[in-house]
C-alpha cells in the first residue's frame, strides 16, 4: 500500500513535467504577485505557527491553485520572507477533514533557462514536504523535470544535496506547510535566487521567461493543484509587505483548448462567450472561498483576543455586505458567509461578556 503512494507520487511529477510544456501556453492570468518580506524573527520548520511573531513580518497572499485538466480550483495561502541566506515559506489549505490522508504533500516548482516546446523547460528545480515522515521520507528536493521521471539532488552526477527542508501539519480545518530553501544552495542543481530579484514572470521573452509554482497534492485523490506565483525576494534595504491580489491558477482544459483549434470563427464567439461567463462565475466562487478562509482565519488568529477578533469580523462583514452590493458576490454565498460571522460574533461576545462580568 505504502509503496504505491510512493508509485503515485512519482507518476505525479512526470504528470507535472508533461504537463509543463502545456502549462506554458495555457495559463489564461498572470501569476500572482508575492513579494517576500525581511526576516526578523526565526522559523522553526515544524508546519506549526510556534509563535505569535514568528510569521509577522510577511503578509498573507492567497494564491489561485487549479487542476490542470478539470478546471476546478481554491485557494492556498502563502506566507513568504527571506534573509540573507534563505527562503522561508508557510501554506495555509483548507481541506475537509474527509479528504485529509497525512501523505498529502505540497512544494514548490521552478522552471528557467530555455524553452522548447517539445522537452520544455532546460533548468528546473522542486521541493516537496508531507506530514508523515515515512512517505518518501518527508522532504525531496528534485533537480530534473525532463528525464522519464524526476532525478533528485542526491541522484546527480556528482551527488547534490537535500537542500529543502519542511514539514507539514493538518489542524482538523486546514493543511499547514512550512518550508525552508535556501536562496543558493551552491550545489548547483537549485535555483540561484538573488536579494531584490523576482522570479516567475510567465512571459515567454529570453529576459523574462521563467515559470515559478506552488502546488499541493493529493495522495488518496491523485490530483495535484497549481498556481503561478511571482516571486520577489527581499533585501535588508529594499523589503515590505506586498498586498493581496488575485492570481491565476492552472484552470484550462484540453477539452477547452481542443475546441478553440478545431471550431470556426462563430463557434470561437460562441465559447468566448462562454469563458466569459465561466470566469466571471469562478471569480464569485474565488472571492466566496476568501472570504470564508479570511473569516476561519480572524477565528483562529485572535481566538485569544476577543475584543480585537470582534473588530476584525466587523470588517470582513462591512467587506462581505458592500461586495454583495456590487453584484461580485451571490446571494447565496453572502448568506453562508453572513451566517458564519454571526455564529463567530455571539462565541466572541459570549466570551467577552465572561472577561468582564
Amino acid at each position: 500500500m505504502k509503496s504505491s503512494r510512493v508509485i503515485s507520487a512519482t507518476l505525479l511529477l512526470i504528470y507535472v513535467v508533461i504537463s509543463a510544456t502545456f502549462i506554458y501556453a495555457l495559463a489564461s492570468e498572470l501569476p500572482t504577485p508575492v513579494v517576500s518580506a525581511w526576516s526578523k524573527n526565526p522559523v522553526t520548520i515544524d508546519g506549526e505557527l510556534t509563535s505569535s511573531d514568528e510569521w509577522e513580518e510577511a503578509t498573507p497572499i492567497d494564491v489561485v491553485i487549479g487542476i490542470y485538466d478539470t478546471g476546478a480550483d481554491f485557494n492556498l495561502r502563502v506566507w513568504a520572507k527571506n534573509d540573507k541566506t534563505d527562503l522561508y515559506l508557510l501554506y495555509r489549505i483548507q481541506y475537509h477533514s474527509s479528504r485529509y490522508d497525512d501523505a498529502d504533500d505540497a512544494g514548490i516548482i521552478y522552471w528557467w533557462g530555455e524553452w522548447d516546446p517539445l522537452t520544455g523547460w532546460e533548468h528546473s528545480d522542486a521541493g516537496f514536504c508531507s506530514i508523515n515522515p515515512i512517505y518518501e521520507g518527508q522532504t525531496r528536493d528534485y533537480y530534473d523535470f525532463t528525464e522519464a521521471r524526476p532525478y533528485e539532488d542526491v541522484e546527480a552526477t556528482p551527488p547534490g544535496e537535500n537542500n529543502f527542508d519542511g514539514k507539514g501539519t493538518y489542524d482538523g480545518n486546514s493543511y499547514w506547510f512550512e518550508m525552508k530553501k535556501p536562496l543558493n544552495s551552491g550545489d548547483g542543481y537549485d535555483w540561484d535566487f538573488k536579494l531584490g530579484g523576482t522570479y516567475g514572470w510567465h512571459e515567454g521573452t529570453p529576459e523574462k521567461s521563467d515559470d515559478l509554482v506552488v502546488y499541493f497534492f493529493d495522495e488518496s485523490e491523485e490530483v495535484g493543484y497549481a498556481g503561478y506565483i511571482r516571486l520577489t525576494i527581499a533585501s535588508e534595504e529594499t523589503s515590505g509587505p506586498s498586498s493581496p491580489s488575485g492570481g491565476g491558477g492552472i484552470t484550462w482544459s484540453m477539452e477547452m483548448i481542443t475546441g478553440f483549434i478545431t471550431i470556426g470563427a462563430a463557434g470561437v464567439a460562441i465559447v468566448s462567450w462562454m469563458t466569459k461567463t465561466q470566469r466571471a462565475r469562478r471569480k464569485k466562487k474565488i472571492l466566496f472561498e476568501r472570504f470564508l478562509g479570511e473569516v476561519d482565519s480572524v477565528h483562529s488568529d485572535f481566538k485569544l483576543n476577543a475584543h480585537r477578533c470582534e473588530t476584525e469580523l466587523h470588517k470582513l462583514n462591512n467587506d462581505v455586505l458592500s461586495e454583495f452590493k456590487q453584484g461580485t458576490l451571490d446571494e447565496e454565498h453572502y448568506n453562508t458567509l453572513n451566517l458564519r460571522i454571526e455564529d463567530y460574533m455571539k462565541e466572541v461576545r459570549k466570551r467577552i461578556d465572561e472577561e468582564n462580568p
